[in-house]
């Protein structure tokens, strides 16, 4: 009515129903899970349906087994990180080479001989051990001062050790030579050699002693000078008396000798004092 609220209806037509366009993917479905695609009407009304999971698409990859990991077939899906494994293979184990001394043994040190695998860069290495000493003997004759004794020494390095020790012989001295021969107020020397190694060893020879000779004069020799008082006979007398007083002292000297030196107005020698 055009002056109050009341109305009423007439000639039915029905529901002409919605319009829906092609649709669009709203959720992407995946491997696994089903995806939704939404539809809309030109009115926009929505309504929704679900797509089918895709499924996975597996490639196969194989993986050759190593010196210390299996082997297998690896399946990867092309669209998700799902995978999977199949046909493994035992691992190969090392190659290992016949080796090489890297570090010598020594005698009393372990070696190292170090192997390299042929299928990787992997490396392994075991002691070799130590040789012990090769010790070779030599005997050292004991000497006049030193001991003698066996040597024991190593034929690889400077280890060494002696036994059977033999003292020392000591000198064996021979009955000496005169070298410096003594003189009246002088030692002399006397040179010992050993006969074993030749060593020389001296010792002092006494000096000799003064011997104070006088030939005794035949009374037919004996001149008497009889008593004067010319200055010559007295001259003659008084070196008489000197040169035997001379004699009397010469055995306290131990370094004098006497010599002729000339004759006095009487024919009597007289003896000088001389320095050897």
């Amino acid at each position: 009515c055009e002056n109050c609220n009341a109305s009423y209806t007439s000639d039915p037509v029905a529901a002409s129903g919605h319009t829906w366009d092609e649709g669009a993917v709203t959720t992407p479905a995946t491997c696994e899970g089903e995806g939704v695609r939404t539809f809309t009407c030109e009115c926009g009304e929505t309504k929704t349906e679900s797509i089918p999971a895709n499924g996975h698409s597996f490639v196969s990859t194989v993986i050759s087994p190593t010196c210390t990991e299996d082997g297998y077939t690896l399946w990867e899906c092309e669209n998700c990180n799902a995978s999977y494994t199949t046909d493994p293979v035992a691992a190969s184990g090392h190659a290992w080479d016949d080796g090489e001394e890297t570090t010598p043994a020594t005698c009393e040190g372990e070696g190292v001989k170090t192997f390299n695998c042929a299928n990787c860069d992997e490396t392994m290495t075991e002691p070799i051990p130590a040789k012990g000493h090769s010790y070779v003997s030599t005997v050292i004759p004991p000497t006049c001062t030193e001991d003698g004794y066996t040597l024991w020494k190593c034929d690889n390095c400077d280890a060494s050790y002696t036994s059977d020790e033999v003292t020392a012989t000591g000198h064996k001295w021979d009955e000496g030579t005169i070298t410096t021969p003594p003189t009246v107020g002088c030692e002399g020397v006397r040179t010992f050699r050993c006969t074993a190694c030749g060593e020389e060893m001296t010792e002092p020879v006494p000096p000799l002693r003064t011997k104070s000779r006088r030939r005794k004069r035949s009374r037919r020799e004996r001149i008497k000078i009889p008593r004067t008082t010319h200055p010559a006979r007295a001259s003659a007398r008084s070196a008489e008396r000197s040169t035997t007083e001379a004699f009397r002292g010469v055995s306290s000297l131990s370094s004098t000798r006497y010599s002729p030196s000339s004759k006095d107005f009487s024919g009597h020698e007289l003896w000088c004092l001389t320095t050897l």
